[in-house]
């Protein structure tokens, strides 16, 4: 409550993003989620591929991507398991991956999560990072893959991957809004 009460008396844009943050913590503890907000120049820089610093791979195709988060593939070779970290489905990120990558609604993610799991075909479902720690969890994962806004690497030491030989802001990046 300290934070909170410091955070408050400072300027307004401050106490928003405080009250923002607390109102997301509630819901988040109530099993709930909120729609971020969603700066315009975010949308226009894309996303970025980010894997944990052990991972060898410095690149891949759309169609290895794809492969990797629909579940198709799910080692990195020498038999090292992808542990493959999905955003809230309510969250802009999470959006993204489900029209760009899944091509699908949630209903049909998680109907391709259950199926896989009932045939036997994955161990267990893909991870679901909140808001805001999931370009932590990866640098400090093994083996982890997620997909960021690229704005969110700017102060961040993270490996990003390339796509179709191209980075988050080259001309036909393939994860560019």
């Amino acid at each position: 409550m300290l934070w909170l009460r410091n955070s408050l008396s400072r300027s307004s844009g401050t106490r928003r993003a405080a009250i923002r943050g607390l109102f997301v913590l509630v819901l988040a503890s109530a099993g709930l989620t909120a729609v971020a907000e969603q700066p315009e120049q975010e949308a226009k820089e894309g996303y970025a591929v980010i894997v944990s610093p052990d991972v060898e791979v410095d690149g891949m195709t759309f169609d290895e991507l794809h492969q990797i988060f629909t579940l198709e593939k799910q080692f990195w070779g020498a038999g090292r398991r992808v542990k493959l970290l999905l955003s809230e489905r309510d969250l802009e990120p999470g959006s993204f991956l489900l029209a760009r990558i899944y091509r699908s609604d949630y209903a049909g993610l998680r109907r391709l999560i259950l199926g896989k799991l009932y045939q036997g075909e994955i161990e267990q479902p893909p991870m679901v990072a909140a808001n805001g720690s999931t370009v932590a969890y990866v640098s400090h994962g093994s083996g982890v893959i997620a997909v960021v806004p690229a704005k969110e690497l700017d102060r961040k030491e993270i490996k990003v991957i390339s796509i179709d030989g191209k980075l988050p802001g080259a001309d036909g990046y393939p994860l560019a809004r």
